[in-house]
Parts: C-alpha cells; structure tokens; sequence
C-alpha cells in the first residue's frame, strides 16, 4: 500500500471527516521522482470544533 493510501485510511477509521486531502508534496524537496517522505494535509472534523487552527 502506498503511504498516501495509508495516510488516508488511517485518518479517515479515526476522525469523521468533512473534508480530507491529503497532497505529495514530496517533489518539492528535492527527493527522488515518485518519492512519498513530504505531504499535506487538510482535515475537518466536528471533533475539532472549537479548537484554535
């Protein structure tokens, strides 16, 4: 499995997600092409309300 996939299958068994993405931004680090070590992500989740960004 990819690490992408797993990011996002992790993240979505623990939060009740509205939104989740999560972006390779690995080529943006001078790594090797198809590279999986940097990403971002964005999650929103009822869980978080109420909490500073």
């Amino acid at each position: 499995m990819k690490i992408q996939n797993a990011i996002e299958t992790k993240l979505n068994d623990a939060f009740d997600a509205r939104v989740l993405q999560v972006e390779n931004e690995s080529h943006k680090h001078g790594v090797p092409p198809n590279s999986e070590t940097h990403f971002k992500v964005t999650l929103v989740s009822p869980e978080f309300e109420g909490q500073m960004r």
